[in-house]
């Protein structure tokens, strides 16, 4: 007899159950959909979800931000208002610029142009360099050579700031 599984996960939060009745595991996942819905919308969720013999689509990205949003756009209605430091904002940068470009890697010099497109006080003074690297001390970025990209705790981070902005 085949078992049915249910498993999803984000961040820290996961469920995952597993039953010879499709159906039960069907009604438990319409239980939890208040649940996931208060992280991300069910059908973004359910990309996460493998039921039974289907395979589970989280490899697809998703993206939690509107298409076509420029820079300036991001930077006024999301980071603005809840960013305190420039170590922060290039984490914010980061997170921008992976969930427009569709790329995971950026240098320094890419986060230091996304600083001047928003007209980031005193942007040609800032050592971007530096402010990246301070968030690789906390764990919210990744560096390899001379590219960067977001640590899953940095992804938390700014969903975080994200979500408490609300």
């Amino acid at each position: 007899m085949e078992c049915s599984k249910f498993k999803f996960a984000l961040g820290n939060f996961s469920i995952e159950l597993e039953s010879p009745d499709k159906e039960w595991i069907e009604s438990k996942l319409a239980e939890f959909k208040g649940v996931i819905d208060k992280y991300k919308s069910f059908a973004e969720a359910r990309d996460h979800i493998d039921i039974g013999n289907e395979s589970p689509q989280s490899a697809r990205p998703t993206s939690t931000l509107p298409s076509g949003l420029s820079a300036n756009e991001f930077y006024r209605q999301y980071a603005e208002k809840v960013v305190k430091s420039r170590t922060e904002m290039g984490v914010f940068f980061v997170y921008y610029l992976t969930q427009t470009t569709g790329k995971k890697e950026f240098t320094s010099a890419e986060v230091k142009e996304v600083f001047r497109e928003v007209g980031y006080p005193n942007w040609n003074r800032i050592n971007i360099p530096d402010a990246l690297y301070q968030a690789k001390k906390r764990a919210l970025l990744n560096n390899v050579g001379s590219l960067w990209s977001l640590s899953m705790t940095g992804v938390d981070f700014v969903l975080s700031k994200l979500s408490n902005e609300e």
